[in-house]
């Protein structure tokens, strides 16, 4: 807890109009910034290309968000011995479900782990809607500036950062799912 508030203060320090347009959560249909207790979504005002690196596929194939290019992604940052990480994984899973990836991709980037540890913990929580991904290496995290986990980063379909989360969230509560609408441009989803 004292690590993710130290985050939260450094971001607020580096980010200081951050600090005076912050809402108390997800705002129905507007994409802006907001605190929660267990997260921080920051909007980028001027989105960004987001930064490419390679990482790798649950099979070992190299690959490069630019690879996803056309749909909207959420890229989250995280590994098994996070516990936040950890309980936001289920929602994750629901959420790629519900939107189905034509509509929208959930990449969950293990950071530091092997994929082979990664399978295994996806079939313990039953995660088969998510596909694996990891960055052995650290290499797209750095990229991206990553600090703690989990982090996740939302990217539109012409691939830039319109902004990211740090913290864990519910995704598929009625809140981060209009909030997920507003800001990435997304329809209803499968109830």
């Amino acid at each position: 807890m004292r690590i993710f508030l130290l985050l939260a203060l450094s971001l607020l320090m580096t980010f200081p109009a951050l600090a005076q347009n912050l809402s108390a959560g997800p705002k129905k249909g507007q994409c802006v910034s907001f605190s929660q207790p267990n997260g921080i979504f920051t909007r980028r005002d001027s989105p960004i290309p987001v930064r490419d690196d390679k990482f790798t596929d649950g099979l070992g194939r190299e690959k490069l968000l630019s690879d996803f290019k056309g749909t909207p992604l959420l890229v989250n940052f995280w590994n098994t011995f996070c516990p936040p990480c950890v309980i936001e994984m289920p929602s994750l899973n629901r959420l790629q479900k519900r939107f189905g990836r034509d509509r929208l991709q959930v990449l969950p980037v293990n950071r530091n782990e092997t994929a082979m540890h990664v399978a295994g913990f996806y079939q313990k929580h039953e995660l088969f809607d998510l596909k694996i991904y990891t960055d052995r290496f650290g290499n797209l995290a750095a990229a991206n500036n990553i600090g703690g986990l989990p982090t996740t980063v939302f990217v539109d379909g012409d691939g830039f950062e319109v902004g990211r989360l740090m913290g864990m969230v519910e995704w598929d509560s009625p809140g981060m799912l209009d909030h997920l609408r507003s800001c990435l441009g997304l329809g209803g989803g499968r109830p």
